[in-house]
């Protein structure tokens, strides 16, 4: 990372000799932060690349790091940004090819995924071309709609052609063993988290490394070894705090109250109760509701969650200020330069965030709110040639 850092603020010095450079170095430095979730890091390269484009103009460079940028803010539970980070990323894919508008929609997959709507998560990885990072999503997706064998083909299918130094090969096995723990195959997830398993050897990555943890510690829940457990959910947990990845410690935070429970209820309370705000705080609804049912259970009545218009996204507070004005589907489309596919699923997503049950509701809401007018539909904005197109190709 430490070089990488070099190698921006060199290019960033003097970029006029070698525009190709820039390209290259900021997209790895996202897509590096990426990997180990900087989001600091991340955020600061983001905004030297902006920079960079009201000097020189680049699609390439704006696409590809807003979809990096993207992902690190969905892992670091920023889902308002990461929604408009993805947003713009998509939207300048459209000139520069397949390769940035596939990790864009991946990582948007992954997010709907953590709101707990697998059903759109499954969508946009349909609509994007396969990588491990999105079997190992696709597989959170199928296994969240309990179609475990799908998410077990589907991972073993990916990890029969992933080599022991492939980044995502840690992830893979993480997210099969808890496939199996799901589908009831002890003896499989067992094989897969032993001493002597390959996975051992491979360059697991911060957040890796603590989702094996988490899943060794689910197989001690299944296997009654409580001390154990307590031990690889405890080092998960801390993992993730550390790296300050929201979503992956409530959901282990939520797995130790489940498993306390029965010896400790006041420890459960403790941390049903942690998680329930983690979620709640970050909009991940499904799971909020599975810790706020597991508190009624203990007797401890929830905080309800309050829906709220922050939780929107730019992209969303515009389609939800011309639906109040009464434009149908079609006609947002027009005014917006989107799809109507993509519309859709932008009201589709406001009715789910605001707790709406139509387009009806949806307009009221908006006219309570008496936001002011706040868009600007200009045409598209037409950059100037980069010059990693041509190193890229239209495929980006």
């Amino acid at each position: 990372m430490g070089m990488l850092d070099e190698a921006m603020a060199a290019t960033l010095a003097e970029p006029r000799g070698m525009l190709e450079v820039v390209v290259w170095a900021s997209c790895d430095m996202l897509a590096a932060c990426s990997l180990v979730d900087d989001v600091q890091r991340a955020s600061q390269w983001c905004r030297a690349a902006d920079r960079f484009m009201d000097t020189y103009g680049c699609p390439f460079l704006q696409a590809r790091c807003r979809a990096h940028y993207g992902r690190v803010l969905v892992a670091a539970g920023r889902w308002t940004e990461a929604e408009r980070e993805l947003d713009r990323a998509l939207s300048m894919a459209a000139d520069t090819g397949r390769g940035p508008r596939a990790e864009a929609l991946t990582a948007l997959a992954d997010l709907r995924q953590r709101q707990g709507r697998s059903e759109e998560g499954l969508q946009l990885l349909d609509a994007a071309d396969d990588t491990a990072t999105g079997v190992a999503i696709r597989a959170s997706c199928l296994l969240d709609l309990g179609r475990t064998d799908e998410a077990r083909a589907a991972l073993r299918s990916e990890l029969a052609v992933q080599s022991l130094d492939s980044a995502d090969y840690a992830l893979l096995v993480a997210a099969l063993a808890e496939v199996a723990l799901a589908a009831g195959r002890l003896e499989e997830a067992a094989q897969l988290l032993a001493h002597d398993h390959p996975v051992r050897r491979a360059p697991a990555y911060p957040r890796s490394a603590g989702l094996l943890a988490k899943a060794s510690g689910l197989l001690s829940v299944a296997q009654h070894d409580v001390n154990s457990a307590r031990n690889h959910l405890g080092f998960a947990l801390e993992m993730f705090t550390r790296l300050e990845l929201p979503f992956e410690a409530a959901c282990t935070e939520l797995h130790l109250a489940l498993m306390l429970r029965a010896d400790d209820v006041d420890a459960a309370i403790g941390r049903a109760q942690a998680a329930h705000q983690r979620l709640e705080g970050i909009g991940a609804r499904q799971r909020a509701a599975e810790a706020a049912a597991l508190l009624r259970s203990l007797g401890v009545t929830p905080r309800p969650g309050r829906p709220s218009g922050d939780t929107l996204s730019v992209r969303e507070r515009d389609v939800l200020e011309l639906l109040a004005a009464g434009l149908s589907n079609p006609e947002i489309a027009q005014r917006l330069f989107l799809s109507r596919r993509t519309v859709g699923h932008h009201v589709s997503s406001i009715l789910h965030k605001l707790d709406l049950k139509s387009r009806a509701e949806a307009a009221a809401y908006a006219v309570r709110q008496s936001a002011p007018p706040r868009l600007r539909l200009t045409h598209r904005h037409q950059p100037r040639p980069c010059p990693g197109d041509a190193l890229h190709g239209p495929d980006g």
